[in-house]
């Protein structure tokens, strides 16, 4: 694998991760959108697309429906934007460093073996499983449910950590 071309998230931009020398990017419609106010006034940015070091590229949908599989299987789902699930279907389909901030997007790259690099923070440390459970009669719910068909309680959001190997 090529070390030096990244896969970036809007995390990456806002840390200035885009400015490293003798590198190649690739992000996604959907985070060009998320960054658009730093496009109009980074000169650095219109430099990086118009030479070919910044290439725009959307996932496949196949690489979608996978990170879809995988983040509902997390619990991440409902913490994904569009945006977020575009930029680890880039990564997962070209086999590229993702570099990100945003947990949910650094569990399910972790859990798919994606390379990931964290600027912020520590990154993953552990893979964790997401689920719901009603905070009065305690029973477990998908990730994307929200309310207790027992009792009618809000269910709360708890992780499990997930032993799978890197």
């Amino acid at each position: 694998m090529d070390s030096n071309i990244f896969i970036l998230d809007s995390s990456a931009f806002y840390a200035g991760f885009y400015r490293s020398l003798h590198c190649k990017f690739y992000t996604t419609t959907s985070i060009l959108q998320e960054i658009k106010h730093l496009l109009k006034s980074s000169i650095t940015l219109d430099l990086l697309i118009s030479s070919g070091a910044l290439v725009i590229q959307d996932p496949t949908k196949e690489s979608i429906d996978k990170i879809m599989y995988i983040a509902n299987l997390l619990g991440d789902i409902k913490k994904l934007s569009q945006a977020d699930i575009s930029i680890v279907s880039l990564a997962y389909q070209l086999n590229r460093i993702l570099v990100s901030d945003d947990y949910s997007v650094l569990n399910v790259s972790n859990f798919l073996k994606i390379k990931t690099i964290s600027l912020g923070n520590d990154g993953i440390v552990t893979l964790r499983k997401w689920r719901n459970f009603c905070k009065t009669c305690r029973k477990q719910y998908a990730p994307t449910i929200k309310e207790c068909e027992i009792c009618g309680n809000a269910t709360k959001r708890n992780y499990k950590k997930f032993h799978a190997s890197f």
